[in-house]
């Protein structure tokens, strides 16, 4: 099991570390990760807080692209800021 909760908002392009996860993985391993979502469906956003949101189909293209089938992948609230829930996506991957 891997585990990235709350870090992808620093990284434009994701695809790069899930090829990595994949790598590592052993066959039926799985990395949890958590990503900010945007309204729309591709690519990533940088908002004006200076963190980058990702769309989902974004998201389930790049983990296939890795290797990785999508376990789970459910809106979630990724953290609080300022006293409100930030959006997003709460995904296990799976080798």
């Amino acid at each position: 099991l891997a585990v990235a909760a709350d870090v992808f908002i620093y990284l434009r392009e994701i695809g790069p570390v899930l090829r990595e996860a994949a790598r590592v993985l052993v066959p039926g391993g799985l990395f949890a990760l958590t990503v900010q979502a945007h309204p729309g469906e591709r690519g990533a956003v940088l908002g004006a807080d200076g963190r980058y949101a990702h769309g989902v189909a974004s998201l389930r293209e790049d983990a296939g692209a890795a290797g990785l089938a999508v376990a789970l992948l459910e809106p979630a609230e990724i953290r609080r800021q300022n006293g409100v829930g930030v959006p997003g996506w709460l995904a296990v991957l799976a080798r």
